[in-house]
């Protein structure tokens, strides 16, 4: 098992949450299900608004900003810079 270099943590990210329009209706109107999470140190950013739960659009949000092209880059440029390489 190979030991773990670094992890994100909740600290590393900020997450906003906002009224989100679209499907849903009046509770899209009333609640801020809307959520947009950025990893401060690499600048990428995920965000979902489809679902009426905050904590379904949470996690789709956190994997679409763990996807992102700009978080991978860092990942790498991270694991290289921790390793030595």
């Amino acid at each position: 098992m190979a030991d773990l270099l670094f992890s994100v943590t909740k600290a590393d990210l900020r997450i906003d949450t906002f009224r989100a329009g679209g499907k849903g209706g009046q509770h899209q109107n009333k609640t801020s299900s809307g959520v947009r999470i950025t990893h401060v140190a690499s600048g990428a950013v995920g965000e979902c608004r489809e679902e009426r739960s905050q904590g379904a659009n949470k996690r789709r949000a956190f994997l679409r900003m763990a996807e992102s092209e700009k978080f991978k880059r860092w990942h790498r440029m991270e694991t290289a810079r921790r390793l030595g390489i």
